[in-house]
């Protein structure tokens, strides 16, 4: 996705161009990432719309069901009880389960994320709206921001990103959760919007659609073995950020879910967070 990124700015420059617009932010504002869909449900729960919880429920397991993040009735009302504080509206708690998974991996004299708390914010009484005012202001929007800044700066090209403008912003945060999230979709506003500007079948399409690179294939196979030379690299094992056993044993398993086509969840993210935080010290000899 980077390097695609790079390509079009590159190719933006060279066509003559001087500015370049993008998305960032459209899908905090619009509700548009799945996780919301919970914090949506508390929300419901918390103001008793309960006959509406229920469809909003049933269609999110009839629209976004899948073979590893399964959808069910159960799943839906363990994540609000894990995730929100029911007595404070508003209020909600970091995904521990999240933070902590590769906690084996991490050498805990580097990094404890046990006792890591990341700073939260609850300006609203609404768990969705303060669901997306921690991404917009903490989490998801701004390391993205600043990567943008850095790649369109190297080309002499200004960003501009309509989604941040702050009077769209407080409109947004204005309007209620079902206005975002409609009868198991999502980006529901935006959508009418757009009616006649985007073509119907952009913007009647349910399901998100992303542009991952197959990295969960890169690091199985020939990938694996590259991968496994750059943890048992000398300047790797020195820098004690991980624990080398535990990430062989991870890049081993990845191994066995992919090869073996198992319905589960592979490490590829966290693959990726690696290969790309160890060639980044290594460019800058570190």
């Amino acid at each position: 996705m980077a390097k695609k990124r790079i390509e079009f700015m590159d190719t933006s420059f060279r066509d003559g161009f001087q500015s370049v617009f993008g998305g960032l932010g459209g899908d905090e504002l619009n509700a548009g990432e799945y996780e919301y869909f919970t914090y949506h449900f508390a929300d419901l729960e918390a103001n008793g719309k309960y006959d509406q919880l229920e469809n909003e429920v049933n269609k999110w397991i009839e629209y976004h069901d899948h073979p590893i993040f399964r959808k069910t009735a159960r799943s839906a009302s363990t994540a609000v009880s894990l995730l929100v504080d029911s007595d404070s509206p508003g209020r909600f708690d970091a995904d521990r389960g999240r933070i902590s998974r590769y906690d084996s991996v991490i050498d805990p004299e580097y990094f404890d994320s046990g006792s890591f708390q990341p700073i939260m914010e609850y300006p609203f009484q609404s768990y969705l709206k303060n669901r997306t005012y921690q991404d917009q202001f903490r989490e998801t929007a701004p390391p993205c921001l600043r990567a943008l800044d850095r790649q369109n700066s190297s080309f002499n090209l200004d960003n501009f990103q309509p989604f941040f403008d702050h009077r769209l912003s407080e409109f947004m945060y204005r309007i209620p959760g079902d206005m975002k999230i409609r009868n198991g979709v999502t980006k529901v506003l935006l959508r009418r919007a757009m009616e006649g500007i985007l073509p119907d079948v952009t913007r009647n399409r349910i399901k998100k659609t992303g542009w991952n690179a197959p990295a969960h294939i890169w690091f199985s196979g020939k990938g694996k073995e590259k991968l496994l030379d750059l943890v048992h690299s000398q300047p790797f094992k020195e820098r004690e950020i991980y624990n080398t056993k535990a990430v062989i044993h991870l890049i081993e398993d990845h191994e066995r879910i992919i090869s073996s086509q198992s319905v589960e969840e592979n490490h590829m993210m966290f693959l990726w967070q690696l290969v790309n935080l160890e060639l980044w010290l290594q460019s800058n000899n570190f």
